[in-house]
């Protein structure tokens, strides 16, 4: 959420286009700042395609967390890495090595 302004007066300021990217290990989503802003703009849209929640491994920081099926796959396909390391997969998916 402390983000919002910041990233809004360099969007103004310098005017480029601002994407957020998340990559999975078998795909990647984009969505643009601009999206963004509309979806969360509306109340309707909460719970559906947005929450806003304060996590304790952030911190306890106030973070929009938008719906990822919103964005645009821009990968379908991710091969695993080699590695030599251990995997460990925890309760909700997350792995560590």
């Amino acid at each position: 959420m402390e983000d919002i302004a910041l990233v809004n007066r360099w969007i103004q300021k310098y005017n480029v286009k601002h994407y957020y990217l998340q990559v999975f290990f078998d795909k990647a989503y984009v969505i643009s700042f601009k999206e963004i802003l509309e979806l969360v703009s509306n109340d309707e849209n909460e719970e559906k395609f947005f929450s806003i929640e304060q996590d304790v491994k952030n911190q306890q920081k106030t973070t929009i967390k938008v719906n990822i099926q919103v964005g645009k796959e821009i990968l379908g396909r991710i091969d695993m890495p080699n590695h030599k390391s251990s995997i460990k997969e925890l309760d909700r998916g997350r792995l560590l090595f």
